[in-house]
């Protein structure tokens, strides 16, 4: 699947029915497994109408924030919407796009032409996307953005523009969904690898990316959590706190955080752990600064007396597991805590 792609409409046909002086809507579907109905109510001459809108034939519904102009998809049509990217929360008219109301005009024109000339109207979804006679030719049509995620918090799939953002249904920040699926994948490559303990050296390349991968992944999480919080802070605040505070830098971090929020990175995680997630930092430095090769200030850093300057470290497996796993544990317990008094979601 590419970015951006164009994504067709899920097709069928709405029947707008005339029965002597009352009305009625049938509406036949072409993709069973995506199509979706939303509904909203406006007047038409007078007349209250339901004007229903369908999904896109992956079963989302296409938006536009008219607060910051950004595309979104979202598999929710609700009364309210929240824009992934900004926050605001709106009416559903709020984040219609250009082509849906498009879309919206020619639906009214035809519930009108069918109320006066007292006949049966048909929209043609199929019809409008084999041949675009009817419509516009992006009517309907939805775009492919980047990062496609499930909400943790209210099982909400939403398409958008880069990687992280809040759920439209119900304002919870996907950081830390990012986080675990990224973490999922780089365990499961962990678990894959059978090697005796003194034959690691074979694998020493893919251990050493794959512990990389884990440092980068939190140091994503990081960023976004830093991003957040500094948009919440008084302008005096912004430029120190964006200064001092660093993911890479674990133990300074809890410190900042502990001291401005009462929530530290380290809550929950034994000593023993502590000292293991300081190492593997300092381990991961030197492969990305030094390849490999231990020098005076890993041993100083990292507190490994067991290392000889000038030789190559290698990453343990079973260190690298165990690492990974303690990570899991403190970024869950860290994000519970700041996500229980408000933070990452829209209110």
């Amino acid at each position: 699947m590419r970015d951006f792609e164009e994504i067709a409409h899920a097709g069928g046909k709405i029947t707008i029915e005339i029965v002597d002086n009352s009305y009625g809507f049938n509406i036949e579907h072409s993709i069973p497994t995506a199509f979706k109905v939303g509904q909203i109510r406006e007047e038409i001459f007078g007349i209250e109408v339901p004007i229903f809108m369908i999904s896109d034939s992956e079963g989302m519904y296409g938006s536009l924030c008219n607060s910051c102009d950004s595309y979104f998809r979202s598999a929710v049509f609700i009364e309210k919407l929240i824009c992934p990217y900004c926050g605001i929360k709106d009416n559903i008219g709020g984040f219609f796009t250009k082509n849906q109301q498009i879309y919206i005009k020619v639906y009214k024109d035809t519930f009108l032409t069918a109320i006066m000339q007292k006949k049966t109207m048909v929209i043609d979804f199929d019809r409008m996307n084999s041949n675009k006679l009817m419509f516009n030719t992006k009517v309907y049509s939805e775009m492919r953005q980047q990062t496609k995620f499930i909400c943790d918090n209210c099982s909400n799939i939403t398409d958008i523009l880069g990687v992280y953002g809040y759920c439209p249904r119900c304002g919870v920040r996907n950081t830390y969904s990012i986080y675990k699926k990224k973490s999922n994948l780089i365990k499961s490559s962990l678990q894959s690898i059978e090697v005796k303990r003194d034959e690691q050296h074979v694998i020493a390349d893919t251990l050493a990316d794959l512990l990389k991968r884990s440092i980068s992944n939190f140091d994503g999480f990081g960023k976004d959590i830093k991003n957040e919080l500094i948009s919440k802070l008084c302008i005096d605040k912004k430029k120190n706190f964006n200064k001092e505070l660093s993911f890479q830098r674990v133990k300074q971090a809890d410190d900042i955080l502990f001291k401005e929020y009462g929530i530290g990175l380290f809550e929950g995680i034994s000593s023993e752990n502590i000292e293991l997630i300081i190492k593997m930092f300092q381990i991961r430095h030197l492969y990305e600064h030094g390849s490999g090769i231990i020098d005076e200030e890993y041993i100083k850093k990292s507190g490994d007396n067991t290392a000889k300057i000038g030789s190559l470290l290698r990453v343990d497996l079973y260190e690298l597991r165990d690492f990974c796993l303690t990570m899991d544990s403190l970024v869950g317990k860290f994000w519970s805590s700041f996500l229980e008094k408000g933070y990452f979601k829209v209110q």
